[in-house]
């Protein structure tokens, strides 16, 4: 029997699939109907063990992407002493090599070194080699189109936030635990982390928000801050490799997130979209902000053509969120381009419009 290693997104296609047909809700309810032990199906679902053949169900195997596979005596994934996980990155990036070179998974230095080195250049310039001046040209005309239809469309509206509904333990209360009265820029930020990685589980009242461990200033040097002049809470940071990030059980926070700002319970796939308070903000800092925090979970930063042409990338298994966040790209004046569940933004207009207005609070972005 064949061994199956998955990307990301299909071993999450596959698993929600195996909780539907088998009517369960965990994933230790799942391992008892499959037979298998608990904390081997949880490495099946996180890459760190290869899935058996015969778990994968006939009806979905085709919508599946299967990186990589071994002959069942292979055992467990071994990537040096990386694990499944690492083995699984590393597959998926030879694949993308085949059409591209990646300037390092959202390099920092290579964006600073992309951005030092093309300056001085003017796009119709040495650019021009990549790109005709013609059509950066066309492109700047047509942001500048854009940026004056939508001109008027910012308004930058407060918003206030009710929160009297809103229950807080006696956690909360020893916690001392704020929230927030209206909309900020930073609680925009922070509504868009939760939109790419954050979770509002099932349990009683628990949330988390979890990253990659190679992500670990980023949530030490911003994450932990923006919760604590937020909400005024002091959070540890949880380092589980391959991940890291924060966790936490919080009544108050836990309904103002669900009721208040409007974020889904549970299984985020399908369900998620840009929260209404950012669209009715109208306020550009405001929506550059919660755009910002989604880029920084769920984006990345690769280049083509001998790393010299720039492509910011937006990965997003959500089709509504995938046409509320292009809406808000094109009336900031960008032009993306949709490819099932991924925004394109392609080219050094694109680009340096994102660093200029948008930007990044995660130091591998920077």
């Amino acid at each position: 029997m064949v061994r199956l290693l998955f990307s990301p997104l299909s071993r999450e296609q596959l698993f929600r699939f195996l909780k539907r047909k088998l009517n369960v809700r965990s994933m230790n309810q799942l391992a008892e109907r499959l037979g298998a032990g608990k904390s081997t199906v949880r490495k099946w679902r996180y890459g760190e063990l290869y899935v058996p053949g015969e778990f994968v169900p006939a009806e979905i195997f085709s919508k599946l992407e299967v990186v990589d596979s071994k002959e069942d005596n292979w055992g467990a994934v071994k990537g040096g002493n990386q694990g499944g996980l690492n083995k699984a990155r590393e597959v998926h990036k030879k694949k993308m090599l085949d059409g591209c070179r990646k300037g390092g998974v959202n390099s920092a230095k290579k964006l600073r070194v992309w951005r030092k080195k093309h300056s001085h250049e003017t796009e119709s310039g040495k650019l021009g080699s990549m790109i005709s001046s013609g059509k950066i040209r066309k492109t700047k005309e047509l942001v500048a189109l854009k940026e004056k239809k939508n001109e008027t469309w910012f308004v930058s509206n407060r918003v206030p936030f009710d929160s009297q509904g809103v229950t807080f333990s006696v956690y909360d209360k020893e916690k001392g635990l704020k929230l927030p009265s209206s909309l900020t820029p930073l609680l925009a930020e922070e509504i868009g982390m939760h939109v790419g990685d954050g979770s509002l589980s099932n349990k009683k009242y628990y949330y988390s928000l979890r990253g990659d461990i190679k992500e670990k200033d980023y949530y030490a040097t911003f994450v932990l801050p923006a919760y604590k002049k937020l909400f005024n809470l002091d959070l540890n940071l949880l380092e589980r490799p391959p991940i890291c990030g924060i966790e936490m059980s919080s009544r108050a926070l836990y309904e103002f997130k669900r009721d208040v700002i409007g974020l889904p319970v549970g299984e985020k796939v399908g369900r998620v979209d840009v929260p209404s308070c950012i669209i009715e903000s109208r306020d550009e800092v405001i929506i550059s902000s919660f755009l910002r925090g989604v880029f920084d979970t769920d984006g990345c930063v690769y280049f083509l053509k001998s790393r010299r042409y720039p492509r910011i990338q937006l990965e997003i298994r959500s089709n509504s969120l995938i046409s509320s966040i292009k809406k808000l790209l094109d009336k900031m004046g960008f032009i993306p381009a949709v490819y099932e569940y991924k925004i394109v933004l392609n080219g050094p207009v694109m680009f340096n419009k994102w660093v200029n207005q948008i930007g990044s609070s995660n130091p591998k972005h920077q």
